[in-house]
């Protein structure tokens, strides 16, 4: 490893993300990698039992499970863990499972570099060998998909009143936020963490994910898979697939 790039390295670590990018240094950790990409969907189910618990719910909707939307909610709140779940014992452990036997574990008495950086229960010079960005798959295949899909559903079918602002600006204000903070953790693992090969890997992998949820939400096929998670879509929605045919 080059020595600009080993002081580049040391600097990462003694500079920290400011304390101002709220979530920046805690997007792998638990519970934020978790509650974070379904929060619109947290945010659509505290409102109605808001309503619910106010006594506001709309006319023949007196109770949650005759909310129409309520039940779709929950539907895909289990389709979200469900993706959450495959990340991390998928994508993670197996995926690194079938990587640890392809590539073979460096010999404990070759050097490395960056050896003192390394964590006690690590195996030394862990790491060295090829390794596919597990941060990389953790972005893009469950942080920005999941808040993706949701927000965009969210704007589509919309859980506040017509003249409410703000709630729309939240949305999408968060989401860029998090594409922001997204993209810098993926720049700090990937500018010094993998090789070019290891990133691409991982984003590959990731996009087991995405393309699955894109196909799902966007796609004019599929229909009855998407009506049972996202409720029957609406005219503009059908308008809209019609012309993408």
């Amino acid at each position: 490893m080059p020595f600009q790039q080993t002081i580049q390295f040391n600097n990462l670590h003694c500079h920290p993300q400011p304390n101002y990018l709220i979530f920046a240094s805690r997007l792998s950790q638990f519970p934020e990698a978790w509650l974070i990409p379904i929060g619109p969907l947290l945010l659509r189910g505290l409102l109605r039992l808001i309503q619910y618990l106010n006594g506001n719910l709309p006319v023949g909707e007196s109770t949650l499970s005759s909310i129409p939307s309520f039940s779709t909610t929950v539907r895909r709140l289990t389709l979200y863990f469900s993706v959450l779940l495959a990340r991390g014992v998928i994508l993670y452990s197996f995926f690194n499972f079938i990587e640890h036997l392809i590539v073979a574990t460096p010999s404990s008495d070759e050097p490395c570099w960056y050896q003192s950086f390394l964590k006690n229960f690590q195996t030394p010079c862990t790491g060295k060998q090829f390794d596919f960005s597990d941060h990389v798959v953790l972005y893009f295949a469950q942080l920005v998909p999941v808040a993706l899909s949701e927000t965009l559903y969210c704007l589509q079918v919309p859980f506040w009143k017509k003249e409410n602002k703000v709630m729309p600006a939240v949305l999408i204000g968060g989401l860029g936020y998090l594409y922001f903070i997204t993209f810098l953790g993926a720049y700090k693992t990937t500018a010094y963490f993998h090789t070019p090969a290891e990133i691409f890997t991982g984003f590959a992998v990731s996009l087991l994910v995405q393309i699955p949820l894109c196909l799902l939400q966007c796609s004019p096929k599929w229909r009855r898979v998407r009506s049972y998670f996202y409720g029957q879509p609406s005219a503009g929605y059908n308008t809209i697939l019609i012309q993408a045919r």
